[in-house]
């Protein structure tokens, strides 16, 4: 637009005005809709569409006892603890805030994990058909499933025969799937998003657990930690929301009614995850009124329960997972999961959108009873010519012949680009501009990605509001939350030319710290040449292959000078494991050594890291010399540096 502004002012201004009456047009029927809709009530003015969620859980519950619905208990007093909301108006603490929502209740945080996003098989297929798939009303459907709960009364639970998929609570497992698994289904936080690893310990709800002991994939389990909320004989929310479902299936799917029931029922679960301790929001109104930035504390969101939102999340992981175990079992392939949605290669039967499993038996049953649908899965896009590269980011470029003349909002592909900014609109300039960056993806290919000046500068003065146009790196690598396995070369030919890529498929990483050691070794990768765009060839992963293993033939001679150094000054063989977070073993290998036998005789010296491995390693020698004492640290820094 800015490039119009400079061009052609009377057509910036025409498109201008036209987008002005869009939106107006848009908030009129926005206003209109809710107005109208004998649920909602509306007893003051919505600003944001998050706002519905909340006045369809007060308006059923009550003004006056949604709060001890969701569990929150009262306080009184005018002391003003960390965290909680005030009212700088009157100098009084406000009836309700987060710290009335018992610790037990915000403990389900742990639990509260984001959605599965994953790319299991990579680069471009030109004969491979793809369909995409979305459990139906994800977030909807996963609401349906939570009744009432008894907040006041909770237990630990060790045994699985106490729980079923419906349960509220959260579980912390020590956890190992068989190996044939090709997709486990318990989320592990890393500095890198969720992994899926095939064993390891962490926080889940009960419905992922209980769906993968009743679909035989684990090999072991052991609950650790755990708490079971007890359930009522009530269901508000899926009366709630059933009839905004209901609601919703009264307009066509371009309706913008249709859109406005969907943002009804997506801001309940919306605020039940809002959490925002702390934080400061600049109140847009009295900043212009001020011309000054004005901010007010923002508290956590109205209807906040962690327990409830990790339920949704949970419920939607448990659910696809169980159609992925199906697909591996059946010999459907595959190539991604986003949240509530994966692309395979063949369509399914009915029978199959309906159920595949236990769980999706139960959703089926669910959703026929309340919103008269057992469709668990709904088909969304469709096409051939498939190409992926790493979450989020893939598309099918062709059409089947049969909707050859689909166009617009009728055109069946699925393009996603993977964070990649690109101008055009025009579905086959995105699809061929996408396609095109992949096969030209170069070490230091950059483009220039906009975003708008910030609010508060602007509101300070410091710079115009305006849209900003920054360079960034282009990059089209394999994210490695997964491990490839069959690296294939590729030759693509395109306009008259052959690029010579990639294509692999991949298999779940056995722990998180295998995953950790790759990812942290493919940043060094990139740190020590130029940006991104390294894997790209077969050569390519033969030459970062050879780099993994000489880093951990570097990482295991760093560690094991550092155990001599340290037997050396006096520590004791017991405490080195700890002190390292190495195994005994590791440490008792090099202690019967011949090589460490001469060290300790005075025969051998410990040879020090050559400067350019440790400009490498630096963080790990400095790691592991920040646990000891001072004189003990320079005395193994003089040592092995």
């Amino acid at each position: 637009m800015e490039d119009l502004l400079k061009d052609n002012f009377a057509l910036y201004l025409k498109y201008s005005i036209g987008d002005s009456i869009i939106a107006v047009e848009f908030i009129k029927k926005f206003y209109e809709t809710i107005a109208n809709d004998p649920q909602l009530k509306i007893e003051k003015q919505i600003t944001t569409s998050s706002q519905i969620g909340v006045e369809l859980i007060r308006n059923e519950i009550g003004r006056e006892n949604y709060k001890q619905f969701l569990g929150y208990e009262k306080f009184s007093g005018y002391e003003v603890p960390a965290r909680m909301a005030f009212n700088f108006n009157s100098k009084k603490t406000k009836g309700w805030s987060v710290l009335g929502l018992p610790p037990h209740i915000l403990d389900g945080e742990r639990a509260l994990h984001g959605g599965r996003n994953e790319t299991f098989i990579y680069g471009y297929y030109p004969d491979k058909c793809l369909y995409d798939y979305d459990l139906a009303s994800a977030y909807g459907t996963a609401l349906l499933m939570i009744s009432d709960v008894d907040w006041k009364v909770y237990k630990q639970v060790w045994d699985i025969s106490e729980i079923n998929a419906r349960s509220i609570g959260f579980a912390r497992v020590k956890f190992k799937f068989f190996d044939w698994v090709k997709y486990p289904t318990f989320p592990v936080r890393t500095a890198y998003g969720l992994l899926f690893p095939l064993e390891g310990d962490t926080y889940i709800t009960w419905t992922e657990l209980y769906t993968a002991v009743k679909n035989e994939m684990l090999e072991s389990y052991e609950i650790l930690e755990s708490r079971l909320y007890k359930r009522k004989d009530k269901e508000t929310i899926p009366l709630i929301v059933s009839r905004q479902i209901m609601k919703r299936k009264e307009y066509g799917k371009d309706e913008i009614e249709n859109f406005i029931y969907k943002l009804s029922v997506n801001s309940i679960y919306g605020k039940f995850a809002e959490s925002s301790y702390n934080n400061d929001s600049i109140n847009i109104k009295k900043s212009f009124e001020a011309d000054k930035i004005v901010k007010r504390y923002t508290q956590n969101g109205s209807l906040y329960n962690p327990m409830l939102a990790a339920f949704v999340t949970g419920y939607i992981r448990a659910l696809a997972g169980e159609y992925l175990l199906y697909f591996q079992n059946n010999g459907v392939e595959v190539t991604s999961v986003t949240t509530d949605g994966f692309l395979i290669n063949r369509r399914l039967t009915d029978d199959e959108m309906k159920s595949v499993g236990y769980l999706s038996r139960l959703t089926s049953w669910i959703r026929d009873y309340w919103v008269n649908d057992n469709n668990v899965l709904e088909l969304k896009h469709y096409g051939e010519s498939a190409f992926s590269f790493r979450a989020r980011g893939y598309m099918t470029m062709k059409k089947f012949s049969e909707d050859i003349n689909k166009t617009g909002k009728d055109d069946p592909r699925l393009v996603a680009r993977g964070g990649l900014q690109i101008k055009d609109k025009d579905l086959d300039n995105i699809i061929r501009i996408l396609f095109e960056k992949f096969l030209n993806a170069k070490p230091d290919n950059t483009y220039n990605q906009k975003r708008s000046s910030n609010l508060e500068d602007y509101l300070d003065g410091i710079e115009s509001y305006t849209m900003i146009c920054q360079e960034v790196s282009e990059n089209m690598d394999f994210d490695h939350k997964r491990n490839p396995i069959d690296i294939k070369p590729s030759l693509i030919d395109y306009k008259g030319q052959t690029y010579e890529k990639i294509v692999f498929n991949t298999i779940p990483w056995n722990t998180v710290d295998e995953f950790l050691t790759v990812r942290d070794r493919y940043k060094k990768y990139l740190q020590n040449r130029s940006n991104n765009n390294k894997l790209q060839s077969i050569a390519d992963y033969e030459d970062f292959s050879k780099y993994l293993n000489r880093e951990g033939k570097e990482e295991i001679e760093i560690l094991t000078k550092i155990v001599y150094c340290l037997l050396l000054i006096g520590v004791k063989r017991k405490d080195i494991p700890k002190i390292l977070e190495v195994s005994k073993d590791f440490v008792s290998k090099r202690i019967k050594s011949k090589r460490f036998q001469n060290i300790r005789l005075g025969r051998q010296k410990i040879t020090p890291i050559s400067d350019y491995i440790l400009q490498f390693h630096r963080d790990l020698v400095d790691k592991n010399i920040a646990k000891l004492d001072k004189a003990f640290g320079d005395q193994i820094l003089k040592l092995i540096a």
